[in-house]
Protein backbone atom coordinates (compact mmCIF):
# COMPACT_ATOMS: atom_id res chain seq x y z
CA UNK A 1 0.00 0.00 0.00
CA UNK A 2 1.37 3.50 -0.75
CA UNK A 3 1.90 5.86 2.38
CA UNK A 4 -1.18 8.49 3.07
CA UNK A 5 0.11 11.64 3.24
CA UNK A 6 -1.37 14.82 5.09
CA UNK A 7 0.27 18.52 5.59
CA UNK A 8 -0.84 20.96 7.82
CA UNK A 9 0.02 24.62 9.15
CA UNK A 10 -1.18 23.52 12.11
CA UNK A 11 -1.24 20.69 14.24
CA UNK A 12 -4.76 21.19 15.84
CA UNK A 13 -5.74 18.98 19.70
CA UNK A 14 -8.58 17.46 16.60
CA UNK A 15 -5.77 16.64 14.87
CA UNK A 16 -3.61 14.96 17.55
CA UNK A 17 -6.97 13.33 18.32
CA UNK A 18 -7.64 11.40 15.28
CA UNK A 19 -3.92 10.01 15.17
CA UNK A 20 -4.09 8.55 18.79
CA UNK A 21 -7.77 7.73 17.57
CA UNK A 22 -6.02 5.61 14.88
CA UNK A 23 -3.51 3.88 16.72
CA UNK A 24 -6.02 2.80 19.50
CA UNK A 25 -7.99 1.22 16.85
CA UNK A 26 -5.62 -0.47 14.70
CA UNK A 27 -5.71 -3.95 14.03
CA UNK A 28 -4.18 -6.48 15.92
CA UNK A 29 0.18 -6.01 15.40
CA UNK A 30 0.77 -8.84 14.16
CA UNK A 31 -1.53 -8.02 11.30
CA UNK A 32 -0.18 -4.58 10.74
CA UNK A 33 3.63 -5.51 11.20
CA UNK A 34 5.47 -2.76 9.35
CA UNK A 35 2.99 0.02 9.50
CA UNK A 36 3.59 3.55 11.10
CA UNK A 37 1.80 6.37 11.73
CA UNK A 38 4.68 9.77 11.66
CA UNK A 39 4.62 13.23 12.08
CA UNK A 40 7.30 15.00 10.63
CA UNK A 41 7.98 18.97 11.58
CA UNK A 42 8.85 21.00 8.34
CA UNK A 43 8.60 24.62 7.85
CA UNK A 44 12.13 26.79 8.04
CA UNK A 45 13.86 27.00 5.24
CA UNK A 46 11.57 25.88 2.83
CA UNK A 47 9.37 28.61 3.58
CA UNK A 48 11.91 30.97 2.30
CA UNK A 49 11.78 29.76 -0.99
CA UNK A 50 9.20 31.73 -3.54
CA UNK A 51 6.48 29.32 -4.61
CA UNK A 52 7.09 30.02 -8.06
CA UNK A 53 10.50 28.30 -7.76
CA UNK A 54 9.38 24.80 -7.90
CA UNK A 55 6.49 23.41 -7.86
CA UNK A 56 6.18 21.98 -3.73
CA UNK A 57 2.96 22.98 -2.80
CA UNK A 58 3.23 22.45 1.02
CA UNK A 59 5.51 25.41 1.84
CA UNK A 60 3.12 26.57 4.09
CA UNK A 61 2.96 23.39 6.07
CA UNK A 62 4.00 23.05 9.69
CA UNK A 63 3.89 19.38 10.29
CA UNK A 64 3.98 16.31 7.66
CA UNK A 65 1.51 13.41 8.85
CA UNK A 66 1.64 9.77 6.81
CA UNK A 67 0.19 6.70 7.50
CA UNK A 68 2.02 3.52 6.13
CA UNK A 69 0.06 0.59 6.25
CA UNK A 70 1.08 -2.76 5.26
CA UNK A 71 0.41 -6.00 6.03
CA UNK A 72 2.46 -9.40 5.06
CA UNK A 73 -0.41 -11.62 4.80
CA UNK A 74 -2.66 -10.68 1.78
CA UNK A 75 -6.00 -11.47 4.14
CA UNK A 76 -5.93 -8.74 5.93
CA UNK A 77 -5.10 -6.24 2.82
CA UNK A 78 -8.97 -5.00 3.10
CA UNK A 79 -8.71 -4.31 6.82
CA UNK A 80 -5.87 -2.85 6.85
CA UNK A 81 -6.23 -0.29 4.24
CA UNK A 82 -9.87 0.78 5.77
CA UNK A 83 -7.78 1.53 8.54
CA UNK A 84 -5.40 3.90 6.92
CA UNK A 85 -8.05 5.14 4.78
CA UNK A 86 -10.48 5.86 7.84
CA UNK A 87 -7.45 8.08 9.17
CA UNK A 88 -6.39 9.38 6.26
CA UNK A 89 -10.57 10.64 5.67
CA UNK A 90 -10.77 12.39 9.20
CA UNK A 91 -6.88 13.85 8.89
CA UNK A 92 -8.11 15.32 5.11
CA UNK A 93 -10.39 17.77 6.43
CA UNK A 94 -7.76 19.55 8.42
CA UNK A 95 -4.68 19.66 6.02
CA UNK A 96 -3.43 21.15 2.95
CA UNK A 97 -4.38 19.20 -0.09
CA UNK A 98 -3.67 20.78 -3.43
CA UNK A 99 -6.65 19.88 -5.60
CA UNK A 100 -8.22 20.38 -8.89
CA UNK A 101 -5.94 22.84 -10.83
CA UNK A 102 -3.40 23.47 -8.75
CA UNK A 103 -2.41 19.85 -8.99
CA UNK A 104 -1.75 20.35 -12.90
CA UNK A 105 -0.18 23.64 -12.26
CA UNK A 106 2.55 22.04 -9.92
CA UNK A 107 2.88 18.76 -11.98
CA UNK A 108 3.26 21.31 -14.91
CA UNK A 109 5.95 23.36 -12.97
CA UNK A 110 7.97 19.84 -11.96
CA UNK A 111 7.98 18.52 -15.42
CA UNK A 112 9.59 21.87 -16.64
CA UNK A 113 11.94 21.78 -13.98
CA UNK A 114 12.82 18.07 -14.79
CA UNK A 115 13.69 19.31 -17.87
CA UNK A 116 15.98 21.78 -17.27
CA UNK A 117 18.37 19.31 -15.12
Amino acid sequence: MSPIVCCFSELTDEGIDIIFDGINQAPDPRIITDSNIYIASLGGKVQEIPEESSPYPFRQAEYWVGVVAATHDSNFYDVVKLWADSIDKRLSKYGIVPQGPEVEKDHTRLKELKTKI
